[in-house]
């Protein structure tokens, strides 16, 4: 079979099967005359895409009929940058975020322990350029349904105390608030 004489419907759900109330679900329904694809939510329509894929990959075009009904076990379903080592620069951390959502993962953590201003310089804004890839990274993983975490670990340097609670306080809310202005929507 031909699969581009197929029509191909994807829309999203709005009735009472009880399927859809589970986290991220989906189906995929192929016959003789469409492929259809209805998630709970665009996100899950993207994975129902992303399994789409997987089964082209693997069928040499063979499939007559097919139905799939498929869910999220698993809120956070992802990749943690936390390794000691090199860290990985922003097109490493694409070709990451793309792997996870071919995988239909959902989560990129950033937080590698050699990164200084992760760790040790965290009081400081990050420069232009560093934020300028952090948008780029962000869109992408925006693009990918992929949640781009953002956090920072002060734990080797002075921590808070009552003498300087209320700086260090103010330099880590500016570190948030430049990463939210840079489109991240979610930290740790």
């Amino acid at each position: 079979d031909d699969f581009s004489d197929f029509e191909l419907i994807i829309e999203t759900y709005n009735g009472t099967d009880e399927h859809f109330d589970k986290l991220d679900a989906y189906t995929v329904d192929i016959n003789s005359s469409h492929i259809k694809i209805v998630g709970q939510s665009e996100r899950a329509c993207f994975y129902g895409l992303q399994t789409l894929r997987e089964i082209f990959s693997q069928s040499n075009n063979q499939i007559r009929e097919l139905s799939i009904k498929d869910y999220a076990n698993s809120l956070y379903r992802g990749v943690i940058e936390g390794l000691y080592g090199t860290t990985w620069n922003h097109f490493e951390i694409m070709d990451m975020i793309d792997l996870i959502a071919d995988y239909k993962g959902n989560s990129f953590f950033y937080g590698p322990r050699h990164d200084s201003y992760f760790r040790t310089e965290w009081r400081e804004l990050l420069p232009e350029d560093e934020v300028t890839m952090l948008k780029e990274i962000v869109a992408y993983a925006d693009s990918k349904y992929v949640d781009y975490y953002f956090g920072l670990n002060p734990v080797e340097t002075k921590s808070f105390d009552s003498s300087n609670y209320e700086v260090d306080l103010q330099a880590f809310l500016a570190r948030f608030e430049q990463a939210y202005e840079a489109g991240v929507r979610h930290f740790f």
